[in-house]
């Protein structure tokens, strides 16, 4: 039965039922008649038609909904986390008939791009430039020859949402398009130049910000059109080359774009341009606090960029630490000082920077430093580096004043004192900030106890950290005539990561958590032979035999640093010692088994900066870091698929994130959270076994799961391609391993997760009770998530209840 025949069936017995309950004896004996009594009886009916509809499928078989409400709701399927149902969950444009999208290009202007949440999120229009279906060119820009409509097509968007070489522990987004200009050429560059220059004074393709928005409408089999802003998504870009191509048709315009705020991993911005040195007790002071901090060292030269007279604003850096991570939020700073600075002299553009600084939940120093209070930072920024007498770090001399005498004029080398506990880090000109955030934070407590045994949670994850960026513009027009630009406010953000743990496992033994982690799964695909595949148009698999995963070629304690503590006394050096851990002897039937080998001589963090005594553990953590940033495993595959609004990761573009719900991979606002952890699918496969020796056939009604090829699949990247009217995607996937010894491990009663290391434990923030408001909220139900359990604490660190991770 189709859907809308459902939704009529359904319509009818609720109206069947109201009558039924009019005529009944139930109504008669209600003594103040039909009209006193229209609640209850409107409650009965309400009962029925509820019940009648919890009972209807939609016909994805996925979970319930109320198919009739489906389009008149504010919120679809895809943008909810459903309350009657747990995942996975269909792709919600699957309900229609067909579908189509429209794809607008706009400018965005400065208020627009630094508060997204409240501008073109919130349904404000933005200046078009053109659209892909036909539109009104009279809200288009009006050019020398008049207003006039271009469209767009073949666009294709490449996500990054795994690890591998070349993002290390960020991630990125580029696009690519074409923009048909009929019956004519230049037209389209024309409308572009204007478009910039009219919403913002100066500005030019190449520095302004522009919208791609992406929208669905949904046709029913009773050829109803249905628009669906639920399943919107918009990405901010910065145009990089424009191409065109003249033909007798008009001209064709081939554009490349990235994300609006991947330009913060351009060399512009990331690269230190002088050898610098930065030192601090913790992670904070190291990195942003500190007088001698690396965002502090970093905004120095801007600033002395003013000084020569080359440029007239400087642009800043933030490196924050935030708790919670949504845009929406307003994070302000919770002990607020006084702003003594600002980016110019002009009150009105000081105000409306200092809006911006509050909404970071930073403040602005007299020497032009963007801090948070300590109290306000996530673990990460409050995690000490753990230097002290015995596990030194790079130390430098105290300030010359404490050791100068200034009635004698002489220096007394007896009072210069070095704090112990302080450890001080050199980097080379051209490196670039995220390799210097790694490495202070390889040096922590936070990494060198998350590694152990006991920070795996109850869905085999480990706790690990991710950058990612933000890129505001400075209200300031005084750059323009000198460089021809706005200044920036780039924001580095280091927030908690979930990572796998199957990447520490010894030989042949599976992760723990397998079970767990299939149940925030929030999608499943069902391939061959299983009668369900309705999402699934091509599949390829590929298996590296030779895949092996890196050990360290010598003991971990066969390091001049460890022997070092060890000779002097060291405790962390004697109570560290970590052997090549053992696993398996015998491999599960029919499973690939896994390989440990003793290769190792150094990482790809090695020799590239930092400072202080490493630790066993340190060295640990330098191999998993690597590990988990090589974006390579044993098992590989290559999914195309329908197109689903899910993947489209608009959260994390521009400066927009969106808020997290209580499970891994979903946002509040149906789309793909890749932000907080590793994103997992599950992909299901199954072959007959036998022949049916009546029809001398196989036998497909007896079907069995392939489970060495089954199961959960981590994505690393997704293909979105929008052209001449269809939406497809290409997921680009790593098997988890040895999931099918994990199922007999299970059966056998054996725990893996008592092979691992057992360690301090590392504090991980509980889910807050805004997350589960969320939840609540866009579920109309009450979650019952216990925010009370508590998984293992880093020492010194305090659990603030801050965002989950």
């Amino acid at each position: 039965m189709a859907v809308f025949d459902i939704i009529s069936t359904a319509t009818n017995a609720v109206d069947s039922a109201k009558k039924t309950l009019t005529e009944s004896s139930l109504a008669k004996d209600l003594s103040a008649g039909l009209a006193k009594n229209s609640a209850q009886i409107q409650s009965a009916s309400n009962q029925i038609a509820g019940q009648l509809k919890n009972n209807i499928r939609d016909p994805l078989g996925a979970f319930n909904v109320d198919l009739k409400g489906l389009l008149k709701a504010p919120s679809m399927i895809g943008a909810t986390v459903p309350s009657d149902a747990l995942p996975p969950y269909p792709n919600p444009l699957g309900i229609f008939a067909s579908y189509t999208y429209i794809i607008t290009l706009s400018v965005l202007d400065d208020k627009s791009l630094n508060n997204p949440d409240s501008t073109y999120r919130a349904g404000i229009p933005q200046f078009i430039i053109c659209k892909s279906a036909a539109g009104d060119p009279t809200n288009r820009v009006k050019t020398d020859y008049g207003q006039f409509d271009f469209f767009i097509d073949n666009l294709n968007i490449d996500s990054v949402m795994g690890w591998n070489k070349a993002t290390k522990n960020t991630n990125s987004t580029t696009l690519d398009f074409q923009v048909i200009e009929p019956y004519s050429m230049g037209l389209f560059m024309q409308s572009v130049a204007i478009a910039c220059q009219q919403r913002s004074p100066g500005g030019t393709f190449v520095s302004v910000p522009m919208l791609l928005t992406i929208q669905f409408r949904g046709f029913t089999e009773q050829n109803e059109t249905v628009d669906l802003p639920q399943f919107t998504r918009y990405q901010p870009i910065k145009l990089n080359t424009i191409d065109m191509k003249v033909t007798g048709k008009g001209a064709v315009y081939s554009i490349t774009a990235t994300s609006w705020n991947d330009a913060a991993f351009s060399d512009r911005y990331k690269n230190l341009k002088t050898n610098i040195s930065v030192k601090g007790k913790t992670v904070q002071e190291v990195i942003q606090t500190g007088e001698k901090s690396l965002q502090v060292v970093m905004n120095q030269f801007y600033q002395s960029q003013v000084a020569a007279g080359l440029t007239k604003v400087a642009d800043q850096i933030a490196i924050v630490f935030p708790t919670d991570v949504a845009s929406s939020s307003s994070t302000s700073n919770p002990n607020p000082k006084e702003n003594n600075s600002s980016a110019t002299s002009n009150p009105t553009t000081a105000a409306a920077n200092n809006t911006l600084f509050q909404k970071l939940g930073v403040t602005e120093t007299s020497t032009k430093n963007l801090v948070q209070a300590p109290e306000s930072c996530n673990v990460l920024g409050r995690a000490s580096l753990g230097f002290n007498a015995e596990r030194k770090g790079d130390s430098s001399f105290g300030k010359e004043a404490g050791a100068y005498d200034p009635k004698t004029k002489t220096v007394t080398l007896g009072n210069v004192v070095i704090d112990p506990a302080e450890g001080e880090f050199k980097f080379r000109q051209d490196t670039d900030v995220i390799n210097a955030i790694n490495q202070i934070l390889l040096q922590s407590d936070y990494a060198r106890q998350a590694i152990k045994g006991d920070g795996i949670d109850q869905n085999g994850m480990l706790p690990w950290w991710r950058i990612e960026t933000q890129l505001y513009q400075l209200t300031s027009d005084e750059n323009l005539a000198v460089t021809g630009t706005k200044p920036s406010l780039i924001v580095y953000r280091i927030v908690p990561y979930k990572v796998h743990s199957g990447k520490i496992m010894p030989p042949n033994t599976p992760a723990p958590g397998f079970e767990n982690l299939k149940r925030q799964c929030i999608k499943e695909y069902n391939y061959i032979y299983t009668g369900k595949n309705l999402d699934i148009l091509d599949f390829n698999i590929s298996i590296s035999a030779g895949f092996y995963t890196k050990f360290n070629a010598s003991s971990f304690n066969n390091n001049q640093d460890v022997k070092t503590q060890a000779n002097t006394g060291g405790k962390d050096a004697k109570d560290s010692k970590i052997d090549k851990p053992e696993g398996e002897k015998t491999v599960v039937t029919g499973s690939p088994g896994s390989k440990v080998l003793p290769v190792g001589t150094s990482t790809s963090t090695d020799k590239q900066g930092g400072g202080g005594a490493e630790t066993v553990s340190t060295r640990v953590a330098r191999q998993f870091h690597e590990a988990v940033t090589e974006g390579a495993d044993m098992m590989t595959a290559d999914l195309k698929i329908m197109g689903d609004p899910y993947y489209i990761n608009d959260s994390g573009q521009g400066n927009y994130t969106a808020p997290p719900t209580n499970y891994q991979n979903l946002n509040a606002n149906g789309t793909v959270n890749y932000q907080n952890g590793e994103v997992d699918i599950i992909l299901n496969f199954r072959t007959p076994v036998d022949i049916n020796q009546s029809a001398g056939m196989y036998d497909f009604a007896d079907t069995k799961l392939l489970i060495n090829f089954s199961g959960i699949f981590q994505v690393m990247t997704v293909k979105h391609s929008f052209s001449g009217g269809k939406f497809t995607q290409v997921l680009n996937l790593n098997r988890r391993g040895l999931q099918e010894a994990a199922a007999a491990n299970k059966a056998a009663g054996v725990n893996t997760a008592s092979k691992l290391p057992s360690a301090e434990p590392v504090q991980i923030p509980n889910i807050s009770s805004t997350n589960i408001n969320i939840l609540n909220s866009i579920t109309g139900k009450n979650n019952n998530v216990n925010t009370s359990t508590k998984v293992p604490s880093l020492p010194g660190v305090i659990n603030t209840g801050g965002v989950q991770i």
